[in-house]
């Protein structure tokens, strides 16, 4: 079972949620031919003042 793991600022929206795990999920299936049904999405959500870019927290 194919697994994607997707991490995230914290804050996103259940519609937000649902079409990366939809998109993730269709454009995986496309790459692969893989049942849909067997390819997992996990958003792992962090929490503001945990990730930063160009050494700056966001």
């Amino acid at each position: 079972m194919p697994t994607i793991t997707v991490q995230l600022k914290e804050g996103q929206s259940e519609e937000q949620r649902t079409r990366i795990i939809q998109g993730l999920t269709d454009e995986f299936v496309r790459l692969t031919d893989i049942n849909p049904e067997k390819v997992h999405v996990i958003i792992e959500e962090v929490k503001s003042g945990n990730w930063g870019i160009g050494g700056k927290i966001i």
